[in-house]
């Protein structure tokens, strides 16, 4: 292209982007972005062709910021398949990211503000640099939709080598959760073959639009006899957020059964992360705790789990990690229509 066609064609942005896209339209991985994954995502494809001068001026930063009214109600697993979508893009338009969890967040905690205001700070070591001029401000819930819906629960087994790639890549644990896991988990993960189970109770059990189907507790209990009837495994790990769920496994296994006794559990239809608790620092806890079990699941030999935001990050955690299950049953009973 002409320098002084260039020049002409920049004081009209949309003109230009077009005219780059054009320029490079037999390029596959152009192709691939433009008819794959720009045209399920047209907030994304608005995005790049309202910031033209992005593509060619510096490395711009996407601003990867989770600050909005459905984080008051997102799980934690959730907010970390959000951040990797949002990653996952940044990845392929080749920008930097940089990631903020705000205060509207269910982890915030106002005994942590004293450290950082960033709730994914809290657990995880920053990603991008806290000061940039060069910044495309987006909002990651515009900008990847569909996250949350019907579809993320459908196309997690496609997505959990990808997910593997791009936590190990972007996300690491930061020291004091680093700490925190070493002191708390188990320390028969390395020594013993354990089947990891993660059973899903409490706000499923309300029929959720575009959530999975609720898993019956015999359901994970039958599938758990039937793969530690051999000599397969020495014990199994339970993570569940659900009393009457634990309680089952407990009377069904007994010494052969391994669980967090800390662990903030329920026993309705009120999801934990939702019930108000007094002790200190309890919602930076339940993050914890959240990934403690994940970590713990991704440690086993093999999982037994239905859909959850959970389940997948014990799944792409363990690819992150360099391990890989012997076994993987997932119970999935579909979704639930919208009402």
């Amino acid at each position: 292209m002409g320098k002084k066609i260039k020049n002409k064609l920049m004081q009209y942005p949309s003109i230009y982007s077009l005219a780059r896209c054009l320029k490079n339209i037999s390029d596959p991985n152009l192709y691939k972005l433009l008819v794959g994954y720009y045209e399920n995502n047209p907030q994304s494809l608005s995005l790049l062709l309202n910031n033209p001068e992005k593509l060619i001026i510096g490395t711009p930063i996407y601003d990867i910021q989770i600050d909005v009214e459905e984080a008051t109600k997102m799980g934690f697993c959730a907010l970390i398949f959000h951040t990797i979508r949002s990653l996952e893009f940044a990845e392929q338009i080749c920008w930097l990211p940089r990631v903020t969890w705000g205060k509207k967040c269910l982890y915030f905690d106002t005994g942590m503000n004293n450290k950082t205001e960033n709730v994914f700070e809290y657990y995880f070591e920053p990603i991008g640099e806290k000061n940039n001029d060069d910044v495309a401000s987006v909002d990651a819930k515009y900008n990847h939709r569909f996250i949350g819906t019907t579809d993320s629960y459908y196309t997690f087994n496609n997505d959990v080598g990808c997910a593997g790639i791009i936590y190990k890549k972007f996300i690491h644990l930061n020291l004091a959760t680093k700490e925190y896991l070493e002191d708390k988990m188990l320390k028969c993960f390395k020594d013993q073959r354990i089947l990891g189970i993660h059973a899903r109770g409490t706000d499923f059990g309300q029929n959720l639009n575009d959530h999975p189907i609720k898993v019956k507790k015999t359901e994970y209990l039958n599938t758990a006899k039937e793969l530690f009837a051999g000599s397969k495994y020495d014990k199994i790990f339970i993570a569940t957020d659900d009393l009457t769920i634990l309680d089952l496994f407990i009377n069904e296994f007994g010494d052969d059964l391994l669980f967090y006794e800390d662990t903030v559990r329920g026993k309705n239809n009120t999801g934990v992360h939702m019930e108000n608790n007094d002790r200190a620092l309890h919602h930076y806890k339940l993050g914890l705790e959240v990934l403690r079990d994940v970590y713990s699941l991704a440690c086993c030999r093999s999982l037994i789990c239905g859909l959850s935001h959970v389940s997948f990050a014990a799944r792409y955690i363990n690819i992150a990690i360099g391990k890989k299950f012997d076994d993987i049953r997932i119970i999935n009973k579909g979704i639930n229509a919208m009402k």
